[in-house]
């Protein structure tokens, strides 16, 4: 006798079904679930039918400079932005002290300008 599954383990399995067939065990236990469960059975159906539309959809290339950089950045062969090259240095380099010194810094920067606005001045 087959175990029975619960509601997410058999969730699981249905979106594992989707990209091809279960093992025999998992895909008996599925079908034995969905035949007794109408909201996992809905839920199935409706992602088969999103599968079978996504299925649908015309293919685009991407232009050759974007595939380009995706195949830099996956093979970590690729130069970092400006931001990334000035950040992150700053980011590794802070000392505890100095990230607090700069965190009050902005605060009381930021009490100032309320300050001038709430005088008028700014």
């Amino acid at each position: 006798m087959l175990e029975p599954l619960e509601h997410e383990a058999a969730l699981d399995l249905a979106a594992l079904a989707l990209d091809g067939p279960l093992p025999r065990p998992d895909a008996e236990r599925l079908a034995a679930h969905l035949a007794g469960c109408p909201a996992c059975r809905a839920t199935d159906d409706a992602m088969r039918g999103d599968a079978r539309l996504l299925g649908e959809l015309a293919r685009a290339d991407a232009p050759p400079r974007v595939r380009e950089a995706i195949v830099r950045r996956a093979s970590g062969d690729f130069e970092a932005s400006l931001w990334s090259r000035v950040l992150s240095p700053l980011a590794s380099g802070l000392q505890a002290g100095t990230a607090l010194a700069l965190a009050v810094a902005a605060f009381l920067i930021s009490l100032i300008a309320l300050a001038l606005m709430v005088a008028g001045e700014f």
